[in-house]
C-alpha cells in the first residue's frame, strides 16, 4: 500500500524482524464518522470550554496549579510530578520490533484495540509483500511493542486478505475473562432445536455487505439540520426501524424457531 491520496499517515517508522528492517506508514483502517454538536453559550451564542473546578475552594484552577495523585482510598493519596512522569516514560522510537509469532488464530478479538493499514515506501515493497506472504500462509502474528502517540503499546503485525495489518493490543490484564456471565451447558438444548435454529440461521444469511447497514441516528440527524438550514419542519426526523409484529405467541424455544422460520417462508 503506497502514499495514498486523501489518507494521511499516523506513523512513520521501520519493522524490524531480526536483522531485517523495513521502514514503513500507518494509515487508521477506520474513522468515525458521527455528527459532532457543539456547546455554546444561550446567551450570547458563543462556544464554551471545561474549566478545572475545585469543589473544595469553589474557584476555577489553572494548569500550573494543577498536581497529579494516584488515590489510595480514604482520602489519602500520592503525588506524582511531571519530572517523575517524563523519567519513565518510554524512549521515543520509530521502530516496531518483532518479539514472537504467535498463531493468529490463538489471538481473541477481545483482546484487538485499533487497526492500522501499513504502508511502504518505492524501498519496502519486496520486503512487505514477503513478510505479508509468510505471515498469511503460516497464519502468524508478530507481537511487538510500538510508540504510538506517546505510548507505549503492545501491537500485532498480521496479514488480512491481500493487505498486512497492525493492530494495537490489549494486556491481558485488560481483558476480562467473562466469568460471572450466563454459563452455556456443555451438552447443548437437545437436536430437534439445533436442527431448527440451524435452518433459522441458514434462512437469514447472507453475504456480509457493509454499506447496506447504515447509521441511523447520524442520518436522523444530519437530515434534522439539514431541515433547519433550509427553516423547513423536518420529516420523519428518527428513522429508526420499528419492531416488525410477531407472527404469532411462542409458548417455547421450540415453537418461537419454528414460527420465525414461517415468517421467513420456510415450511
Amino acid at each position: 500500500m503506497r502514499e495514498v491520496e486523501g489518507m494521511q499517515a499516523v506513523w512513520r517508522g521501520t519493522v524490524q524482524i531480526a536483522r531485517l528492517q523495513i521502514p514503513v506508514k500507518l494509515y487508521a483502517a477506520a474513522e468515525e464518522k458521527e455528527v459532532v454538536l457543539r456547546l455554546r453559550h444561550k446567551e450570547c451564542d458563543h462556544p464554551v470550554r471545561q474549566v478545572k473546578y475545585c469543589e473544595r475552594c469553589g474557584e476555577t484552577v489553572v494548569p500550573d496549579r494543577l498536581t497529579r495523585v494516584y488515590e489510595l482510598g480514604g482520602g489519602r493519596a500520592v503525588e506524582v510530578g511531571e519530572d517523575e512522569l517524563r523519567r519513565i516514560a518510554p524512549v521515543p522510537d520509530k521502530r516496531f520490533r518483532v518479539r514472537h509469532f504467535v498463531p493468529s488464530a490463538d489471538v481473541s478479538p477481545l483482546f484487538m484495540k485499533k487497526y492500522y493499514y501499513v504502508g511502504y515506501d518505492e524501498a519496502g515493497e519486496e520486503a512487505l509483500a514477503l513478510i505479508h506472504q509468510g505471515l498469511f500462509r503460516q497464519g502468524r502474528m508478530g507481537i511487538g511493542y510500538i510508540a504510538l502517540r506517546s505510548a507505549q503499546q503492545l501491537a500485532g503485525l498480521w496479514a488480512a486478505g491481500d493487505r498486512l495489518l497492525l493492530t494495537t493490543l490489549h494486556y491481558a490484564n485488560e481483558v476480562r475473562s467473562g466469568e460471572g456471565t450466563a454459563e452455556l451447558r456443555a451438552e447443548g438444548p437437545g437436536r430437534q432445536l439445533e436442527e431448527e435454529f440451524t435452518a433459522l440461521i441458514g434462512h437469514l444469511t447472507v453475504s456480509f455487505e457493509p454499506g447496506q447497514y447504515s447509521n441511523l441516528y447520524n442520518e436522523a440527524l444530519k437530515k434534522l439540520v439539514g431541515a433547519k438550514l433550509a427553516r423547513l419542519a423536518p420529516e420523519d426526523p428518527v428513522p429508526f426501524l420499528e419492531p416488525e409484529e410477531a407472527g404469532g405467541e411462542a409458548e417455547d424455544l421450540l415453537s418461537a424457531l419454528r414460527l420465525s422460520l414461517k415468517d421467513i417462508g420456510h415450511s
